[in-house]
């Protein structure tokens, strides 16, 4: 499963890039990892974003997930900044679609 919406609509507390949009909620059942579901989930997901007319497609994932991590780097996004949230050291990626 996955999602996107305008980057302005997230929450107040994220980075905001004016006319990006951000991916949200992206999962892969465990049983389907490392099958390629998740480059054709995040492929057909880009695709939409370009439909409805953004540029820019924004990732957020957590330091303690370097799958994740990996994942992104290795599908074109580029690490532009880290935070902290709680306990949790986020990772900040972007991506010009």
């Amino acid at each position: 499963m996955s999602g996107f919406l305008p980057n302005e609509a997230g929450h107040a507390d994220e980075r905001t890039v004016p006319g990006a949009a951000e991916r949200h909620r992206m999962r892969v059942a465990p049983s389907q990892q490392r099958r390629g579901d998740g480059r054709a989930l995040l492929g057909r997901l880009e695709r939409g974003v370009v439909e409805r007319g953004y540029e820019v497609l924004l990732a957020t994932t957590s330091q303690s997930r370097p799958a994740g991590v990996a994942f992104y780097r290795d599908t074109g996004y580029q690490e532009r900044g880290r935070s902290a949230q709680g306990e949790y050291e986020l990772v900040h990626f972007e991506k010009r679609l």
